[in-house]
């Protein structure tokens, strides 16, 4: 299972498939992008597992599925903030429990990828393999928040940038329109 902290843009994920180094099904719900963008559509091809993070019986069945991807010898990537990190305060935000489950159900170690933009420039970092199966739910959320905070910790001290409030999104700022009002470097 690849835990991935989630930054602000679009590219953590194809950066998380290449750092984990191995095909991974992408729990996501983000069926909108999934839909109308050629990366969503790649993503479909390469194995998703849709989830309604709203509706309890989705989240169940969603769990039941990577479950089963796991059981075959496949991965499973799980973004577990499950949303976007846009603060400057916090490294990682807080995790939700499916990863947990995930892993407490089948043994699977959980090896956490960090990302981190700053600018145009796009950092990743892979940590150890973590086991879940001596861990409650609160303790192992714990270790993985801190291994991944840890990862994103020194991404910053290997790379000596200091974050620069004029390169974080504005608060309300809509990263739908960054990509398609021709505000970034990407088009």
């Amino acid at each position: 299972i690849f835990a991935v902290t989630h930054t602000y843009s679009r590219e953590d994920i194809a950066w998380a498939i290449s750092m984990a180094g191995e095909q991974s099904y992408l729990l996501t719900n983000a069926w909108r992008e999934l839909l109308y963008t050629s990366d969503g559509l790649a993503l479909w091809a390469s194995g998703i597992i849709l989830v309604d993070r709203y509706d309890k019986a989705n989240r169940q069945a969603s769990v039941k599925k990577a479950k089963r991807v796991l059981e075959l010898g496949g991965n499973v990537m799980i973004f577990p903030e499950a949303v976007w990190n846009m603060s400057e305060n916090q490294l990682v935000r807080k995790l939700y429990p499916g990863v947990y489950r995930i892993a407490a159900m089948t043994g699977a170690p959980v090896i956490p990828i960090s990302t981190m933009m700053y600018g145009d420039r796009f950092y990743v970092s892979r940590g150890k393999a973590l086991y879940f199966s001596q861990l409650n739910q609160q303790n192992a959320l714990s270790v993985l928040r801190d291994s991944l905070a840890t990862l994103k910790w020194e991404i910053m001290e290997k790379n000596a940038f200091l974050f620069d409030k004029k390169l974080y999104p504005p608060a309300g700022f809509i990263m739908e329109d960054m990509y398609h009002c021709g505000n970034s470097k990407n088009n």
